[in-house]
């Protein structure tokens, strides 16, 4: 009785642990460039469960102001719209505070980065596509939509994203080290890479999402409330709003909607 015990308690975790496996989100790192001075640049690919078919694929970079931050900081995001059926995929791109460089950098890696995961994934026709950032990395999304990329997007999401470098400031909540590299570009290119007045004007449905506290939302927030845009205000929230625990699931629902309705 006791060995048929075992037996069957054994069976049961065996047959858990499957179930867990099939149910659980995963989890992958990729290497999608190599620059030329052999760094190997990684994305962070959050995956639906196995038996959760797979709704679309979402391209999403971290924040940091050009300057710091890694795809791990997106990641509770990722696995949250991969349990919904969305593929995640966060890649890493070059920053100053470890890398030594600068805006143009950033933004050569997002294009390539954007460039891989259309390949990797292009099995998925029919499918949302997606591109997307935080705070910086919305920066560089947005220019690459802009750019008019030679990659199909069908959405553009957009949290709390840096939209005009020609009005950056400390009281726009720019840091030092931020202005230093927005400085570094000459002032026809810093309007060259501010997308604020023509996101209405992309072919792409648009999703902004900012909190009323954050100095960008009080910088941009006439503009955009005045465009033809999705947009998102959260009361009293600040900068980074869409990590903080309490809000997360509904940040998820927002980004899970908006790839669903449009």
């Amino acid at each position: 009785m006791r060995i048929e015990l075992v037996v069957s308690i054994g069976l049961i975790a065996a047959v858990l642990g499957v179930l867990w496996f099939l149910l659980t989100p995963g989890s992958r790192e990729e290497v999608y460039k190599t620059t030329e001075q052999g760094q190997a640049l990684i994305a962070i690919v959050h995956t639906p469960p196995l038996l959760q078919p797979t709704l679309g694929t979402l391209v999403f970079f971290h924040g940091g102001g050009w300057y710091t931050g890694s795809p791990q900081m997106v990641g509770a995001l990722g696995k949250a719209l991969a349990v919904k059926g969305y593929r995640f995929v966060a890649p890493g791109y070059r920053v100053h505070g470890r890398d030594g460089t600068g805006i143009e950098e950033a933004l050569d890696d997002a294009r390539d980065a954007l460039a891989w995961a259309r390949q990797a994934f292009s099995a998925e026709e029919g499918h949302p596509f997606a591109i997307g950032g935080a705070s910086a990395g919305g920066h560089l999304a947005s220019v690459v939509a802009m750019e008019k990329a030679n990659v199909p997007i069908t959405h553009l999401v957009l949290l709390n994203p840096v939209l005009d470098l020609t009005s950056a400031t400390a009281g726009a909540g720019f840091s030092s080290g931020e202005l230093m590299l927005i400085e570094q570009l000459s002032a026809a290119r810093r309007a060259e890479l501010s997308p604020l007045l023509v996101l209405a004007t992309l072919p792409q449905p648009v999703l902004l999402a900012y909190g009323t506290a954050d100095p960008l939302w009080q910088a941009y927030g006439s503009v955009l409330s005045a465009a033809d845009l999705r947009l998102a205000v959260f009361d009293g929230r600040r900068h980074g709003f869409f990590n903080e625990p309490a809000l997360r699931s509904k940040v998820r629902d927002l980004v899970q909607e908006f790839l669903e309705e449009s």
